[in-house]
């Protein structure tokens, strides 16, 4: 990116005296060396996008439920990676990768983790693979930045999950606004850094042919959408 933005200044006329921090910028670039190739810019067009999601309509996401009913069988490995990919795809502030997943399979270590978390009695069992959804704080800059991690965070969570849904698995998302003891008890538990916040759980598996789910009503369109223009006179 560093680069694309001097390439585009260079472009525009500009002598490199005359490129803000251009010394600062050489200099970054000389030590990211080839950790940097690849990022930058990309030309994308309209019809790559046409193409993608010409099958895609409402009734993708109007079909996306709270599951927790599953079938047995496991999620494979290559579900997961496939979900994760669309996960790293969700937008962040100034384009920064900071989501994680931490990832359990093993019905041991998931009875584990949701005992701390407190919120699936009932339907623990049946879940068959859990992801644990963080954020690192590693580069947020100051305290304007606090709620960030959560937004950027809740964000990354939503496209894993719809990671699952594309693929025909079901999740339940579970939530995780605890004391400070029961967050270190499961930084404990799951061997999770301290400079990660956690965001969520989600729960996840393979449908059953056929299962329930509670109905919520939405809210009125009209409650949620609200087309406006300024008004000069406030």
């Amino acid at each position: 990116m560093l680069v694309e933005y001097v390439d585009f200044n260079r472009d525009a006329g500009l002598a490199d005296s005359e490129i803000p921090s251009f010394v600062l910028i050489t200099e970054l670039t000389r030590v990211l060396g080839e950790s940097s190739v690849g990022a930058g810019t990309k030309r994308v067009t309209a019809a790559e996008i046409q193409r993608a999601t010409e099958h895609v309509g409402l009734d993708f996401f109007m079909l996306r439920n709270t599951v927790r009913q599953f079938s047995p069988e496991p999620v494979s490995a290559a579900e997961l990676e496939f979900a994760a990919c669309a996960a790293r795809q969700a937008p962040a502030v100034c384009n920064r990768q900071f989501g994680r997943l931490h990832v359990f399979t093993d019905r041991s270590d998931i009875r584990k983790v949701l005992e701390i978390q407190g919120g699936a009695r009932g339907f623990a069992d049946e879940i068959t693979g859990l992801a644990i959804v963080t954020t690192s704080l590693r580069s947020y800059w100051d305290d304007t930045q606090r709620n960030q991690a959560w937004v950027d965070g809740g964000l990354f969570a939503m496209s894993f999950i719809f990671g699952l849904h594309a693929q025909g698995l079901g999740s339940v998302s579970l939530n995780w606004s605890k004391s400070p003891e029961t967050d270190r008890r499961m930084r404990s538990a799951a061997a999770i850094s301290e400079d990660e916040a956690i965001i969520m759980l989600v729960g996840f598996g393979r449908l059953r042919p056929e299962y329930r789910v509670a109905c919520s009503p939405r809210v009125p369109l009209n409650e949620t959408l609200h087309i406006r223009t300024l008004d000069s006179g406030n």
